[in-house]
């Protein structure tokens, strides 16, 4: 009895042995193993699908239509050499002929390749080269198309007010007494009758230097301007190597007056208006000349 009882615990535990809890966890180990590497299987064994690129003709008309497209865009964004001319101010007319202008603009854009297209000219250094070349004009403006490809310069010349005649020839001077041009290159400012200085102070004068100052320029006309409302032609004005001072002649008379370029040209031109009509009945008083350089005060030899 005993004998067969240890039998059949012995038979019981080698039973419970094969279900013991290290003998699953091998067996679902090894089924876990074999699904991994039958997935990995399977992911090496799947061939990767390429997509197949072919051409559609149905794009030819969008392409050319973009290439169509940005060759506009890139033509309308480049200039041509053809300068269109506008003058601004029509009581103040260019004193060169309009084909000089536009000419030497064209011949500016010419000389860089930046000037070609919208997106890289320098309309502030043209407009600073035309102003060199051509001292009388007051204002330079270049405007840039948006649709076409012609630039727009518009010009503004400064009004010529006197003409000096010196040892380096005639020049124009304009209202801030800055010599513009010389007369033979503006030979249509002779038309206007400017009032001319003889300069006899032998100081050089060169185109786009100053030579008299504004208030130098706003006297002299003022006081012209003057003697004419009373009927008193000047015949000369010279100036002379004294400092601020001009002499003026006028016609009839053999005598010159002094004028002094710091005072008021209007008491100046009626103190000699004054002393010219009682001294004309006259004739002989005046040797030499009358000076008007101080107020209120005349003087004469």
């Amino acid at each position: 009895m005993l004998g067969r009882n240890k039998k059949q615990v012995e038979g019981t535990n080698s039973r419970r042995s094969v279900s013991s809890p290290s003998a699953q966890k091998n067996f679902f180990s090894y089924h876990a193993n074999r699904s991994s590497e039958s997935g990995a299987r399977s992911r090496e064994e799947t061939p990767v699908r390429r997509r197949s690129v072919s051409f559609k003709w149905k794009q030819i008309p969008t392409l050319i239509a973009a290439i169509a497209i940005g060759i506009s865009v890139l033509y309308a964004l480049t200039l041509n050499n053809r300068v269109t001319i506008k003058t601004l101010g029509k009581k103040t007319p260019l004193l060169r002929d309009q084909k000089v202008y536009q000419d030497e603009a064209n011949s500016i854009l010419n000389e860089s390749i930046l000037n070609k297209t919208k997106l890289t000219i320098s309309t502030d250094k043209f407009e600073d080269r035309m102003k060199e070349e051509f001292p009388e004009l007051g204002v330079v403006s270049m405007t840039i198309p948006i649709m076409g490809r012609s630039p727009l310069v518009e010009l503004v010349s400064d009004n010529p007010k006197l003409l000096i005649t010196s040892q380096d020839g005639v020049f124009v001077l304009n209202q801030n007494g800055k010599a513009i041009a010389r007369l033979k290159d503006v030979p249509g400012v002779s038309s206007l009758n400017l009032p001319t200085i003889n300069d006899e102070t032998s100081i050089p004068i060169k185109v786009g230097k100053g030579v008299l100052s504004t208030k130098d320029v706003t006297f002299i006309t003022s006081l012209i301007y003057q003697l004419n409302a009373k009927e008193i032609t000047v015949s000369s004005i010279k100036l002379p190597k004294e400092a601020s001072e001009i002499r003026v002649e006028v016609v009839g008379q053999k005598y010159f007056v002094k004028f002094s370029l710091i005072s008021d040209p209007r008491i100046a031109a009626g103190q000699f208006i004054a002393i010219y009509n009682k001294l004309r009945a006259e004739q002989g008083v005046v040797k030499e000349y009358i000076d008007a350089r101080v107020e209120e005060k005349i003087f004469y030899k």
